[in-house]
């Protein structure tokens, strides 16, 4: 038995604001006879959708969920309701032996439950992610630092503790013809990264990168940068930031494995694709990538999860690179929790991947458009079903979801992935968008 907590980022290092269908995809790792704790009622559709996919039986699954967090509702787990006192003795009675416990991120939080619920043993790692090991493990500052350690090459840069050190780095690297990227230490997906360009710099299409600053020609343009956007980057003052030069990037990618007392495991790779400053598309595996690249790839992340084994973070592990147009391969940062691949890797590794290897398929996973009017994973799962599209483990080709549609939000809620011969892709995204598409007057 596991008891499976979809927490998301603790709150101290980045607030989402709704984390409700993000977490959903903890019941790709869920079995039967396991206990899945969340913040809100689950999408049934939902869970029956991905039971079936995986042949469990829903009922099979216990769900509970926590008292309203005081600050974040039933939004998101946060400590004070997981370790809410009468939710706790709810949860002990009845758990049988010594059940494993698992969380979507490794929070210090899911230490403290498991030991409140009077278990015998905690989850690996307790010891580092009581100690504040998860903004470690999880913060490109010490990223920067720890595969610089480890002989990983990453972009040309700095970590910066304060403006000077920042107007310092980025001196040098406008000085000497680059765009530069400033990073957070925390946030994803291109959340905390600005692209700040020089006068005469064009923003790249394939990075990610939410906001976009264009320096302007007067004095001291770069110190103007930074007294405006210090607080914004180091989180008021809470982080350093990271400021590097801009890559010409051909193609992204990443590297996940399974960080254990050990061993690293590798358990998925994958090509990422960017539109607007976001990740548009996930394709699983790394047949884009040239062998050598790729090699390299697989090889310098492992050496990265070995340092972070010894530093004392055990769970998912995802290494995120790029390769260049000279075809060098540098890291960008590493995410020390389950991603959106995750859930993936898993699943197609104990259900279809011998089958997706053996016909050559392509699995590629998409959010969905903002051109579409669906605002429920009933409508959409009926929609597929009615067109014929609906995923088959059988065959290893379809479409299924990922995660669930928040009918609260009108486009990007949800992610869903298709897979098919490449040659069959373009009429697969063309028969969806027939089926999804707003008309005047929906949505």
């Amino acid at each position: 038995m596991k008891i499976l907590i979809a927490n998301d980022i603790d709150e101290s290092l980045w607030l989402r604001k709704d984390g409700r269908t993000w977490s959903q995809r903890v019941f790709w790792f869920a079995d039967e006879g396991d206990l899945v704790i969340l913040s809100d009622h689950p999408d049934e559709d939902f869970l029956r959708h991905v039971c079936g996919l995986r042949g469990i039986d829903p009922t099979r699954i216990a769900v509970r969920v926590c008292p309203p967090g005081r600050r974040n509702g039933n939004r998101l787990i946060g400590p004070d309701a997981l370790l809410d006192p009468n939710f706790i003795a709810d949860i002990a009675v009845g758990i049988g032996a010594d059940p494993e416990t698992v969380s979507l991120f490794p929070s210090a939080m899911v230490s403290e439950f498991a030991a409140r619920i009077g278990l015998g043993s905690r989850p690996e790692g307790s010891e580092f992610l009581a100690q504040g090991g998860s903004e470690l493990a999880n913060s490109k500052a010490t990223f920067r630092a720890l595969a610089g350690g480890a002989g990983v090459a990453t972009a040309p840069g700095a970590v910066c503790r304060s403006k000077d050190e920042a107007v310092h780095a980025m001196e040098a690297l406008i000085g000497d013809g680059h765009d530069v990227m400033v990073k957070m230490a925390h946030r994803g997906a291109g959340a905390g990264n600005e692209l700040v360009l020089n006068t005469g710099g064009t923003a790249p299409a394939n990075i990610g990168a939410r906001h976009h600053y264009r320096l302007d020609a007067g004095p001291d343009a770069i110190g103007r940068y930074w007294e405006e956007r210090w607080l914004w980057a180091s989180a008021e003052g809470r982080y350093p930031v990271v400021v590097e030069q801009v890559l010409d990037v051909r193609q992204s990618l990443y590297v996940e494995l399974l960080i254990g007392d050990a061993s690293c495991d590798l358990r998925g790779v994958g090509v990422l694709s960017y539109a607007g400053g976001r990740i548009a598309c996930e394709t699983l595996g790394l047949a884009e990538i040239p062998e050598p690249q790729a090699r390299q790839a697989v090889d310098d992340a492992t050496r990265l999860a070995d340092v972070y084994r010894a530093m004392g973070y055990r769970g998912y592990f995802c290494a995120d690179a790029v390769m260049t147009d000279d075809m060098h391969v540098l890291f960008t940062e590493v995410n020390a929790r389950t991603t959106t691949g995750s859930h993936l890797h898993e699943f197609l590794d104990v259900q279809a991947k011998a089958v997706t290897r053996e016909n050559d398929i392509v699995v590629r996973q998409y959010a969905d458009s903002p051109d579409w009017s669906v605002r429920s994973t009933e409508q959409f799962l009926t929609g597929l079903a009615n067109a014929g599209l609906t995923y088959s483990t059988a065959s290893g080709t379809g479409i299924f979801m990922a995660i669930p549609a928040f009918p609260e939000q009108s486009s990007g809620s949800f992610l869903y992935v298709i897979a098919c011969k490449e040659q069959e892709e373009e009429e697969y995204l063309r028969k969806l968008d027939e089926l999804f598409r707003s008309t005047p007057g929906q949505g």
